[in-house]
């Protein structure tokens, strides 16, 4: 009888014990990959802002995060209230989504969510956390929605680092890192890898737009534009001196609009391999490159609106253009594409282009011309 009573007590022991463990909270996600940001200095505070264009407007959307500065407690991060003060350098706020987010960035009405620091600050991590704090979201390799991480550092001018930061989709969404460092002056290096080869509308335009401590440039995998997809990308990027490769075959119309616009550093351009152009895929792409001394090869035998419009404007130490086109066609093609470059220079080109236009819409007129 004895042993019956101490079987039925163990078997009641197992009982009780599995059943705490199905119902305990699971154990933390793994902070090694999520999403945070790290103190450079004493005395950071870390906290989100929105911008609206209409201030009557509201979001259509939810935006719920929370953070941790210890790993094991969990707190509400609320957009204009919550301010998570790190008090030493290598202090760190993790942050992640409370339930699913959809996107920071909506154009109707038009509204940003943005973070803030009011000191020197890293930012690291997987940044789909913000999306899904369970991690779940990074295993997926799409954005789905518009605008999911727009302007989401933009005017953060103490922000430093980025190049922890992990991106980690190939399949973008309309606007989804656009601004995504807009106006980031202090910011040095920015993600490592941008491995998207499906690229969406306007999906980096203006991302590294007067961060002008940016010195290189990550590298560009797609093959395939979509319209405005690096418009003004790294413009007024000052201290940027090679950009990336550019291997795109197919463009699309914008899609390097302004992209290297005021960067006076850049010493040399990318390789532009495309032979089939797009309206205005290349307008004021290098625009007051003042350290560009040769263009780079345009094989492109027939042009498109607008394509190569200012696309050199300003490139005052710019000697030597080499084109493959043997008809000017309308105007606005190259309306402006040659102003202010270099007084003496060489224009390379088919025999069968007509030479004897010589403006600053053309050949520039004290340049030599060699024919192929």
């Amino acid at each position: 009888m004895r042993k019956l009573a101490y079987i039925i007590v163990i078997l009641a022991l197992i009982f009780i014990t599995s059943c705490k463990k199905k119902n305990d909270t699971p154990s933390p996600i793994d902070l090694k990959d999520c999403f945070y940001f790290e103190a450079v200095e004493p005395g950071v505070s870390i906290g989100m802002e929105t911008l609206k264009s209409d201030t009557t407007s509201v979001l259509p959307y939810e935006i719920s995060l929370e953070y941790t500065t210890d790993g094991a407690t969990w707190l509400p991060f609320v957009i204009g209230e919550t301010s998570v003060t790190l008090p030493n350098a290598g202090d760190r706020a993790y942050i992640r989504a409370k339930s699913v987010n959809k996107a920071f960035l909506c154009f109707d009405p038009w509204i940003s969510n943005y973070f803030t620091a009011s000191g020197k600050v890293k930012v690291a991590g997987n940044i789909m956390y913000l999306l899904d704090g369970t991690g779940n979201q990074t295993e997926l390799d799409t954005i789905a929605n518009e605008g999911a991480f727009g302007q989401l550092f933009m005017d953060m001018k103490t922000l430093t680092d980025a190049s922890g930061l992990v991106l980690p989709s190939t399949v973008m969404s309309s606007n989804c890192y656009r601004g995504l460092f807009y106006h980031c002056h202090s910011l040095v290096a920015g993600p490592k890898a941008l491995p998207a080869t499906r690229l969406a509308t306007y999906c980096y335009c203006i991302m590294y737009e007067e961060c002008y401590l940016l010195a290189s440039a990550p590298e560009l995998p797609a093959k395939v534009m979509a319209p405005g997809c690096y418009c003004g990308m790294f413009s007024s990027c000052h201290s940027l001196t090679t950009p990336p490769a550019l291997p795109a075959t197919v463009l699309d119309t914008q899609c390097y609009i302004y992209m290297f616009s005021d960067c006076p550093n850049l010493a040399t351009a990318p390789a532009l391999p495309s032979t089939f152009l797009a309206g205005n895929c290349y307008t004021f792409m290098f625009y007051e490159c003042t350290s560009l001394t040769s263009a780079p090869a345009l094989p492109a035998t027939k042009l498109a609106s607008q394509c190569y419009k200012g696309m050199f404007y300003g490139c005052s130490s710019l000697s030597s253009v080499d084109v493959s086109f043997t008809q000017w066609g309308d105007t606005t093609i190259t309306q402006k594409w040659l102003y202010g470059t270099s007084s003496i220079g060489t224009f390379r080109c088919p025999s069968t282009l007509d030479t004897t236009i010589r403006d600053i819409s053309h050949i520039p007129s004290t340049w030599t011309i060699q024919t192929k």
